[in-house]
Protein backbone atom coordinates (compact mmCIF):
# COMPACT_ATOMS: atom_id res chain seq x y z
CA UNK A 1 0.00 0.00 0.00
CA UNK A 2 1.32 3.40 -0.92
CA UNK A 3 2.11 5.80 2.00
CA UNK A 4 -0.62 8.27 0.96
CA UNK A 5 -3.27 5.55 0.97
CA UNK A 6 -2.04 4.15 4.29
CA UNK A 7 -2.29 7.59 5.92
CA UNK A 8 -5.77 8.11 4.49
CA UNK A 9 -6.89 4.69 5.73
CA UNK A 10 -5.54 5.43 9.22
CA UNK A 11 -7.30 8.80 9.33
CA UNK A 12 -10.61 7.27 8.23
CA UNK A 13 -10.24 4.47 10.79
CA UNK A 14 -9.44 6.90 13.60
CA UNK A 15 -12.36 9.11 12.57
CA UNK A 16 -14.76 6.17 12.64
CA UNK A 17 -13.49 5.08 16.05
CA UNK A 18 -13.78 8.61 17.44
CA UNK A 19 -17.31 8.92 16.10
CA UNK A 20 -18.30 5.77 18.00
CA UNK A 21 -16.83 6.88 21.35
CA UNK A 22 -19.69 9.19 22.44
CA UNK A 23 -22.21 6.46 21.60
CA UNK A 24 -20.22 3.91 23.56
CA UNK A 25 -20.00 6.24 26.56
CA UNK A 26 -23.74 6.87 26.47
CA UNK A 27 -24.37 3.14 26.90
CA UNK A 28 -22.33 2.87 30.10
CA UNK A 29 -24.71 2.89 33.09
CA UNK A 30 -24.27 5.71 35.56
CA UNK A 31 -22.56 4.62 38.78
CA UNK A 32 -24.83 3.92 41.72
CA UNK A 33 -25.20 6.73 44.21
CA UNK A 34 -22.80 6.47 47.11
CA UNK A 35 -24.63 9.09 49.14
CA UNK A 36 -25.97 7.69 52.39
CA UNK A 37 -29.30 8.91 53.72
CA UNK A 38 -29.46 10.20 57.26
CA UNK A 39 -32.16 10.05 59.88
CA UNK A 40 -32.87 12.43 62.73
CA UNK A 41 -34.35 10.36 65.53
CA UNK A 42 -36.15 12.02 68.42
CA UNK A 43 -37.25 10.29 71.59
CA UNK A 44 -39.17 12.68 73.80
CA UNK A 45 -41.54 12.72 76.71
CA UNK A 46 -44.05 15.53 76.32
CA UNK A 47 -44.89 17.33 79.55
CA UNK A 48 -46.72 20.33 78.03
CA UNK A 49 -48.98 19.14 75.19
CA UNK A 50 -50.20 22.63 74.22
CA UNK A 51 -46.67 24.00 73.77
CA UNK A 52 -45.57 20.83 72.00
CA UNK A 53 -48.50 21.16 69.58
CA UNK A 54 -47.34 24.71 68.72
CA UNK A 55 -43.85 23.34 68.05
CA UNK A 56 -45.07 20.35 66.01
CA UNK A 57 -47.24 22.55 63.80
CA UNK A 58 -44.15 24.51 62.69
CA UNK A 59 -41.56 21.76 62.13
CA UNK A 60 -42.69 20.71 58.62
CA UNK A 61 -41.98 24.17 57.19
CA UNK A 62 -38.41 24.06 58.54
CA UNK A 63 -37.72 20.68 56.87
CA UNK A 64 -38.62 21.56 53.28
CA UNK A 65 -35.55 23.70 52.41
CA UNK A 66 -33.29 20.80 53.44
CA UNK A 67 -35.22 18.01 51.73
CA UNK A 68 -36.29 16.57 55.07
CA UNK A 69 -39.51 14.69 55.66
CA UNK A 70 -41.21 12.61 58.32
CA UNK A 71 -40.97 8.82 58.30
CA UNK A 72 -42.42 8.35 61.79
CA UNK A 73 -44.34 10.96 63.73
CA UNK A 74 -45.83 9.68 66.95
CA UNK A 75 -48.24 6.83 66.45
CA UNK A 76 -48.44 3.49 68.21
CA UNK A 77 -45.19 2.08 69.57
CA UNK A 78 -44.79 -1.60 70.39
CA UNK A 79 -41.81 -2.35 72.61
CA UNK A 80 -40.07 -5.61 71.74
CA UNK A 81 -37.31 -5.24 74.34
CA UNK A 82 -37.13 -2.63 77.09
CA UNK A 83 -39.65 0.10 77.63
CA UNK A 84 -41.09 2.10 74.74
CA UNK A 85 -40.34 5.81 74.36
CA UNK A 86 -43.24 8.14 75.11
CA UNK A 87 -43.05 9.88 71.71
CA UNK A 88 -40.86 8.79 68.82
CA UNK A 89 -40.11 10.72 65.61
CA UNK A 90 -37.91 9.83 62.63
CA UNK A 91 -37.03 12.38 59.94
CA UNK A 92 -35.17 11.48 56.76
CA UNK A 93 -32.66 13.55 54.79
CA UNK A 94 -30.51 12.76 51.76
CA UNK A 95 -27.34 13.17 53.85
CA UNK A 96 -26.10 13.76 57.37
CA UNK A 97 -24.92 17.21 56.26
CA UNK A 98 -28.45 18.18 55.25
CA UNK A 99 -29.71 16.96 58.64
CA UNK A 100 -27.07 19.05 60.44
CA UNK A 101 -27.88 22.06 58.26
CA UNK A 102 -31.59 21.72 59.13
CA UNK A 103 -30.87 21.40 62.86
CA UNK A 104 -28.61 24.46 62.79
CA UNK A 105 -30.91 26.54 60.60
CA UNK A 106 -32.37 29.77 61.92
CA UNK A 107 -35.88 28.50 61.12
CA UNK A 108 -35.49 25.42 63.30
CA UNK A 109 -33.56 27.26 66.04
CA UNK A 110 -36.48 29.69 66.30
CA UNK A 111 -38.91 26.91 67.30
CA UNK A 112 -36.51 24.60 69.17
CA UNK A 113 -37.13 26.33 72.54
CA UNK A 114 -40.77 25.25 72.30
CA UNK A 115 -39.70 21.59 72.08
CA UNK A 116 -37.28 21.97 74.95
CA UNK A 117 -39.92 23.72 77.08
CA UNK A 118 -42.57 21.09 76.29
CA UNK A 119 -40.48 17.94 76.96
CA UNK A 120 -38.47 16.40 79.77
CA UNK A 121 -34.74 16.96 80.15
CA UNK A 122 -34.16 13.27 79.33
CA UNK A 123 -35.30 13.71 75.73
CA UNK A 124 -32.88 12.60 73.02
CA UNK A 125 -32.35 13.82 69.46
CA UNK A 126 -29.64 12.31 67.26
CA UNK A 127 -28.55 11.72 63.65
CA UNK A 128 -28.10 8.15 62.37
CA UNK A 129 -26.49 7.60 58.97
CA UNK A 130 -28.14 4.94 56.81
CA UNK A 131 -26.82 2.65 54.12
CA UNK A 132 -25.83 4.14 50.75
CA UNK A 133 -28.19 3.47 47.86
CA UNK A 134 -27.03 0.70 45.56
Amino acid sequence: MRPGRLAAALLVGCGLAAARLPAARAQVPAPASTSAPAYVVAEVEVTDPATFARYAAQVQATLAPFGGRYLVRGGAIEALEGGPPKTFVVLTFDSAQQARDWYGSSAYRAIQPLRVQATTAGSRLFIATGMPAR
